[in-house]
């Protein structure tokens, strides 16, 4: 406990001794020990590092009430550690606010998961919950907080997983957001959750049934799909890593993919760290899905719904562009070479399934 609260200032450390002390006095031996090292596990970890009172307040409540919700529900699993901090104690899961929300959602609806047989039950107990005071409705570029969402009764489909996900971690299930940066059979993208059980992840939204929502029979005609790590995990396809977090690559997981293997040259030579974009046709324009850099033999690869793609590589002012379709579970050697002054011709095709 004296770690957590280092350097934070005698008053403030005074406070949240007195908070902690009271909220863990009750608690079975051993209880207040692990939730202060999860609790520095989060200190250590979230990319805030000057957190007023209240924020810091919401670190500890994240380490208490998901080892609550483990002592009390027979559903509940045992998971791996790193599956437990990242995806459990990780507080946010965008660039919402830091909010205390856990203590709030526990009191709400703990009494009514009681009942629940499994965790898959939970889950869907709290989704049907979610869709009973919850509407969706466009709303600013920020997200708003699950606390916000909760009291304007409303929000647009990252609100929505972000409030959803948001007490599953409460209750101790891993949760984290996937999503599609631009669909490639209609205009616009969307997020949903994904929850850990059983040993794997599984996706959920609307209608509140694992593995079945609305876009389940369009995801064969998906180029991409992504999911949000805190963190660099491991054993998973990691596209892209921030100061805080990681994209990773999840389409091979919803429906048949493949791999393409962009492959950038200037003359015959391979081109290293040249940009490769990535895009989907939608809103009448092409929207980029991802971007990467090549390695030094000139290649980088993902994997791909089988659905066609427009790939554009840049470096030093020289581009190429091509459109290419994954092959199912093999890889497909895009090449990319290098010219001044390029430009699209302006008629292609792209082809969705």
């Amino acid at each position: 406990m004296v770690s957590v609260l280092k350097n934070k200032g005698k008053f403030f450390g005074f406070v949240f001794f007195v908070f902690f002390t009271s909220a863990v006095f009750f608690e079975p031996a051993g209880f207040a020990k692990d939730v202060s090292e999860d609790a520095q596990w989060i200190f250590d970890n979230i990319f805030e590092k000057n957190l007023n009172p209240q924020e810091s307040l919401a670190v500890f409540n994240s380490a208490i009430y998901p080892a609550r919700s483990y002592r009390r529900f027979l559903w509940a699993e045992n998971l791996p550690e790193d599956i437990r901090r990242r995806y459990v104690l990780y507080p946010r899961f965008s660039q919402e606010p830091l909010e205390d929300y856990r203590p709030f959602f526990f009191n709400i609806l703990a009494d009514s998961l009681d009942s629940c047989s499994d965790t898959r039950e939970a889950v869907e107990r709290i989704f049907r919950w979610t869709s009973s005071v919850l509407k969706f409705r466009q709303t600013s570029r920020r997200d708003q907080g699950p606390l916000e969402t909760y009291y304007s009764g409303f929000g647009r489909c990252e609100e929505l997983m972000i409030f959803s996900a948001s007490i599953c971690r409460t209750f101790g299930i891993p949760a984290r957001q996937a999503y599609v940066p631009y669909w490639s059979f209609t205009d616009n993208n969307h997020a949903w959750t994904e929850v850990y059980i059983g040993g794997d992840w599984h996706y959920i939204d609307e209608g509140a049934v694992l593995d079945r929502t609305w876009f389940t029979e369009y995801l064969q005609k998906t180029a991409l799909i992504l999911a949000i790590a805190p963190g660099k995990p491991e054993g998973e396809e990691v596209v892209r890593i921030f100061s805080d977090a990681s994209l990773i690559n999840r389409t091979g997981a919803y429906a048949p993919a493949g791999t393409l293997a962009f492959y950038v040259t200037d003359g015959d030579v391979p081109v290293e760290f040249s940009k490769v974009s990535i895009y989907a046709y939608n809103w009448g324009a092409l929207r980029e899905l991802i971007w990467l850099k090549t390695g030094e033999d000139g290649k980088v690869y993902l994997t791909c719904g089988i659905v066609s793609v427009f790939a554009l590589a840049e470096k030093d002012g020289k581009k190429a562009f091509g459109v290419f379709e994954p092959l199912k579970d093999d890889t497909l050697v895009c090449s990319l070479s290098l010219k001044e002054y390029m430009y699209p011709d302006t008629l292609f095709y792209m082809r969705v399934r």
